[in-house]
Formats: C-alpha cells, sequence, structure tokens
C-alpha cells in the first residue's frame, strides 16, 4: 500500500514539473517574439505623403515634418513642410517639441467620427 502511494506522488509530481516546464517555454518564446517585433524597423514617411493619402498607412508609423504650430492646451500641435504648403494635427501628450524644430513623431493615424483624421503620436524625436 505504501509502495503504491509513493509512485502515485511520484507520478503527480513528475506530471507538474513537465506542466510547469511547458509553460515556462511558452512565456519565454512570447516575450522573445514580442522583443524581436518591437526591434522592427519603423516606416518613416514624409507628411506631405501622410496627407495626400492618410487611409493608406496603418499601424505605427515615424512621420517627418517641421513643427508649424503648437497648442498645448489642446495638447495638439500641427506638423508641415518647411514651406508650411500643408499641415497634419498631432494629438500628443509628451513634451512638445519647439515650433519650427525638425521632427519625426511616431504613432498611428485615427479617424475621427467627423470624417477627418488626426495622428495619435507616442513618440517625438528630432531629425
Amino acid at each position: 500500500m505504501k509502495k503504491q502511494i509513493i509512485i502515485g506522488i511520484v507520478g503527480i509530481c513528475l506530471v507538474l514539473v513537465t506542466i510547469g516546464v511547458y509553460f515556462v517555454k511558452t512565456i519565454t518564446k512570447q516575450t522573445a517574439s514580442r522583443e524581436k517585433s518591437s526591434k522592427q524597423l519603423v516606416e518613416v514617411v514624409s507628411v506631405d505623403a501622410v496627407i495626400s493619402n492618410p487611409g493608406h498607412y496603418r499601424g505605427f508609423i515615424g512621420v517627418e515634418g517641421t513643427v508649424i504650430s503648437i497648442d498645448e492646451s489642446k495638447n495638439i500641435f500641427l506638423l508641415g513642410c518647411k514651406d508650411v504648403c500643408i499641415s497634419m494635427p498631432v494629438h500628443y501628450k509628451g513634451q512638445m517639441p519647439k515650433p519650427q524644430s525638425g521632427i519625426i513623431v511616431y504613432g498611428g493615424i485615427k479617424k475621427q467620427d467627423d470624417g477627418r483624421y488626426v495622428f495619435e503620436g507616442k513618440e517625438v524625436k528630432s531629425r
């Protein structure tokens, strides 16, 4: 009787160890996959390209341009080209860039209920 109990306990322990090893391997693979995807290159495009076809760009991108104006009360700045021919509103909750500075803002394009597009900025870097 004691021998059967010991064999049963050892068997249960082996099953639990096997399940634990499986979960550790799975979590390790998922973490490595996330790290690899976060290191992938992000497409950087000009503000002109985005404005001419905002529906074309999906996901996380970088947009390169010049800061035209800033409205800190609304957490928005306008990103345009050097000759101020066109501009794109960027909603950004971080520290606002300096006016007339050349930047790349990273984030995604969102279509608002009224049909207009706004860029949701997550990070700003100087060019």
